[in-house]
């Protein structure tokens, strides 16, 4: 990555607390930029700030994604706080151990909630926000399907 082009620019991921999305949290940290990770472990967000050597920072946000208000608000809290956002990461997802024709609906609808309802609804909120800034942003989606 190029840190000049990166330097100071906001990211949000979702689903920052561990793998794949703490990951990204801190490699976008050293690149310079100032990335915000949504997660319901916030506290294991803002740890990942121990691993970044570059001139980054990482904020975490508790929220659950499956709670529209507390998406809303934090999307909300980021623009207030941030002004904008030009990469938006959306990672949070999970994976029952069960294939579908073993799962109960309870956990058919956590993983629908989660991994479509929840993504499409940080889509909605994230757009709104860099629709008003009119510069060049990125969407990142990360997400995986069991349905056999």
């Amino acid at each position: 990555m190029a840190d000049f082009y990166w330097r100071n620019k906001v990211a949000v991921i979702t689903g920052a607390s561990v793998g794949i999305g703490a990951s990204t949290a801190v490699a976008l940290a050293n690149a310079g930029m100032q990335v915000v990770g949504l997660a319901r472990r916030a506290e294991l967000v803002e740890a990942l700030n121990a691993q970044v050597k570059g001139e980054g920072k990482i904020f975490g946000r508790q929220c659950d994604l499956c709670d529209d208000e507390q998406l809303v608000s934090s999307f909300k809290w980021i623009c207030e706080r941030f002004h904008n956002i030009h990469v938006l990461i959306c990672n949070a997802g999970i994976l029952k151990a069960n294939f579908i024709s073993d799962s109960p609906t309870k956990d058919i609808k956590e993983l629908f909630d989660l991994n479509v309802v929840a993504t499409a609804s940080c889509l909605r909120e994230g757009l709104k926000q860099m629709k008003a800034m009119k510069v060049r942003c990125h969407i990142i989606i990360i997400n995986s399907l069991s349905c056999c």
